[in-house]
């Protein structure tokens, strides 16, 4: 999960935080259930920082990389193929993302 850091520690303005906060919120639909390292918390707090639709077109395209994957998973499964365990846990952080993702797909919001 994304934390957001304390708005004091830094030299950002109200504005800006508070645009800050709603961008992790968003990246936190796909990072919610991850262990970041510090080094990938970094990053993904900076990237809050660009603009709305960049960060929605991230989120979008690793939904659409996550959802390859579970319905890549499930064709190997259907064809009695042994299934890649380690890329599927790698790529899937949710139970749920790929009818969430269909229902409500960021690119519809776009």
């Amino acid at each position: 999960m994304i934390k957001q850091p304390e708005q004091g520690r830094r030299n950002v303005n109200d504005s800006f935080y508070e645009h800050e906060g709603k961008q992790i919120s968003l990246l936190n639909e796909i990072f919610s259930d991850v262990e970041l390292s510090k080094g990938e918390m970094r990053t993904l707090v900076w990237l809050a920082g660009w603009e709305e639709s960049t960060v929605r077109n991230i989120v979008s395209a690793v939904r659409k990389a996550m959802t390859m994957q579970k319905e890549k998973f499930f064709r190997q499964e259907e064809e009695n193929e042994q299934p890649d365990f380690i890329t599927f846990q790698k790529n899937l952080q949710h139970e749920n993302f790929n009818q969430e993702y269909r229902k409500n797909s960021v690119d519809k919001e776009l």
